[in-house]
């Protein structure tokens, strides 16, 4: 039988209604909402404005997840982004690797597998998976204590069957690196 650490710690608190995994409230939600949610907003704005929004909200989180556990639960700024590339597989987010990491330059570089945004959009002629992409530049920069930035490299919406693929990098401003991504943050 597998088991799944986070399933076999979530706590449901029947005041309130909350789905809680150590002490982190949760919200279970279909893939599909979410994707009907974004071609919505996509419909009545620029998609690169959508895009920026759900990268910007998943980066918030991400940065936000990622302290969390490191404070509270002592898990090295080195280890953060392993280890919520595992909770992000056990969330249903898809099977997350990371496929290399230089911390020299301050780069990480992700494949997600079976990206439940991906599969839920569908065909598109650009990247859909701003959420896991905002998520990990939050993660990441709280691991390595940057600003960063993310890049979708390889869509599975865009390319077909196969990993999404991401990079994350310092933002030029800090990094002295010459890495530019479409998102800035304010």
């Amino acid at each position: 039988m597998i088991t799944n650490e986070v399933l076999d710690n979530l706590e449901y608190v029947t005041e309130g209604g909350a789905l809680l995994y150590r002490g982190i409230r949760y919200l279970l939600i279909r893939p599909e909402t979410m994707v009907e949610f974004q071609k919505s907003m996509e419909s009545d704005l620029n998609p690169d404005t959508v895009g920026t929004a759900l990268y910007r909200a998943g980066k918030r989180g991400g940065s936000a997840t990622a302290a969390c556990f490191m404070e509270e639960f002592g898990i090295p700024s080195q280890e953060i982004t392993r280890f919520m590339a595992q909770i992000g597989g056990k969330l249903g987010w898809g099977c997350m690797e990371i496929s290399a990491v230089d911390h020299e330059r301050g780069t990480l570089e992700l494949e997600v597998f079976h990206s439940p945004f991906a599969e839920s959009y569908g065909p598109a002629s650009y990247p859909v998976c701003h959420m896991i992409r905002g998520v990990f530049a939050g993660a990441w920069g709280g691991a390595i204590n940057r600003e960063v930035d993310g890049l979708e490299t390889c869509c599975r919406s865009v390319e077909g069957p196969g990993p999404c693929k991401f990079i994350f990098a310092p933002t030029p401003a800090h990094s002295g690196l010459n890495v530019t991504f479409g998102e800035k943050e304010d």
